[in-house]
């Protein structure tokens, strides 16, 4: 949809034009594989400011959301996004989240890294636990 495309491809600044005039529920329209717009945010390299944006938009209940494959956008985020993504989501999210999205974030990242970045978040992952 228009919206999938926005997400992956356009600016925090134009999501949050959109979002004044397309209702909240319109955003979790999802693709033939289950993506919804927050899907295709989180796979957007250039402009993390967007996934952050749907984020303040739709609450952080949107990073959850599961595709026909069972991966949210947080799992996405990890794995395509920098890592100041991921400490900006968990700093929005209410305390009973934070720490789920901090792991989870660590482990997708400990489970698509190379060698010795994997060891270091491994060890990370062990401590916060």
């Amino acid at each position: 949809t228009p919206l999938h495309f926005a997400a992956k491809n356009q600016s925090a600044e134009t999501i949050e034009k959109l979002a004044q005039i397309v209702p909240a529920e319109k955003w979790r329209i999802a693709d033939r594989n289950g993506d919804t717009p927050v899907h295709f945010a989180a796979q957007n390299e250039n402009q993390s400011a967007t996934l952050l944006k749907l984020v303040n938009i739709l609450g952080v209940d949107c990073l959850f959301w599961k595709n026909k494959r069972n991966i949210t956008p947080l799992q996405l985020s990890a794995m395509h996004q920098p890592a100041e993504t991921a400490d900006k989501l968990a700093q929005t999210a209410p305390a009973e989240k934070r720490s789920i999205i901090q792991q989870l974030v660590l482990q997708v990242r400990a489970e698509n890294c190379e060698a010795n970045e994997c060891c270091s978040l491994l060890v990370l992952l062990t401590y916060r636990i």
